[in-house]
């Protein structure tokens, strides 16, 4: 297990996405936050028995932004194997569904951020579709 930050965990309330903070780069279009998950599932989505850890990969995930400024998690997430030779999947990745649903390309309080910003900021959205077709 990797030595936490908790303070800078807490600043950027990682902890509600249930990761913590290894390292940061700040860069001039956006800030990226590497991160591993607190907890993870190692049960094998298809047989259900416990799997064996192979590697990691990374998922980049769209987060809020830190003060204006654009943020990426690059969450390392472990990858199993699973030795049941019944079992049709043979390599699966480690559950972080706190963190973003399957195949999301953001994290989960993303989508009630962006309600409450035009909620609070009396954003309007036009409900007006733009017009295709082809002037005569």
């Amino acid at each position: 297990m990797q030595p936490t930050n908790t303070v800078a965990d807490t600043i950027c309330r990682t902890v509600e996405l249930g990761v913590t903070i290894t390292n940061a780069a700040i860069t001039d279009a956006v800030t990226f936050i590497d991160c591993t998950p607190v907890a993870t599932t190692d049960v094998c989505p298809g047989c259900g028995d416990p799997g064996r850890l192979r590697d990691h990969t990374e998922r980049v995930l769209t987060d809020l932004p830190i003060s204006a400024h654009p943020t990426r998690l690059r969450v390392r997430v472990p990858r199993f194997a699973c030795d049941n030779p019944a079992c049709g999947g043979s390599i699966f990745r480690g559950g972080i569904d706190q963190v973003a649903p399957a195949r999301s390309k953001v994290t989960g309080r993303c989508p009630r951020w962006i309600v409450q910003r035009l909620a609070v900021d009396k954003m309007e959205l036009s409900s007006n579709p733009v017009d295709l077709r082809p002037r005569a």
